[in-house]
């Protein structure tokens, strides 16, 4: 039935449960599954700051004082540095590269092995839809919320958008 598994990864509670059903059925149905971790633009959400903060990626607290400028001494190079995050792209990107670690390890105590892991850029609905699309995905997994903001309180933005864009089958998993 699915040959193509694509989950999304965010390191949230959902998430880790999206991640260990969409290895379940991957093995269930022998299909190919591609984890990904959609790193977005914008207001960071307190519980990405926790997760950078536990894996020692910035100081406890750091949030109120991090400014672009404070960590690069001016604004071209924190424009650059930071593409609009307002903490480097680096931690984005350690925490992703964590994210996907942890994701493949619950992936892999179902039995399933991931084919291929990616770290996206952009809005993560859009990047999530692309790369499914991409891979001709014909399944997508996903937690309902994450690690965003409240602004989608019952069902994360993200998940709901995906949900609502996607051209192939999608189960929201809480």
């Amino acid at each position: 039935m699915f040959k193509k598994i694509l989950v999304a990864a965010d390191g949230s509670g959902h998430s880790d449960k999206a991640v260990e059903i969409a290895g379940d059925l991957a093995v269930k149905y022998g299909a190919d599954l591609t984890i990904v971790h959609a790193i977005g633009h914008g207001e960071i959400s307190e519980e990405f700051l926790k997760m950078a903060e536990a894996e020692h990626l910035i100081e406890a607290g750091a949030d109120e004082s991090l400014t672009p400028a404070s960590l690069y001494g001016d604004v071209a190079s924190a424009t650059k540095a930071t593409r609009g995050y307002g903490i480097s792209y680096r931690v984005h990107e350690q925490v992703g590269e964590r994210i996907i670690s942890d994701a493949t390890d619950i992936a892999k105590r179902s039995g399933a092995v991931p084919v291929e892991t990616m770290i996206l850029d952009g809005d993560p609905a859009k990047s999530i839809l692309d790369t499914a699309k991409e891979k001709d995905a014909d399944l997508i997994v996903i937690g309902t919320r994450g690690l965003g903001s409240l602004k989608g309180l019952l069902m994360g933005s993200v998940s709901q958008k995906v949900t609502q864009l996607c051209e192939c089958s999608c189960i929201t998993v809480k």
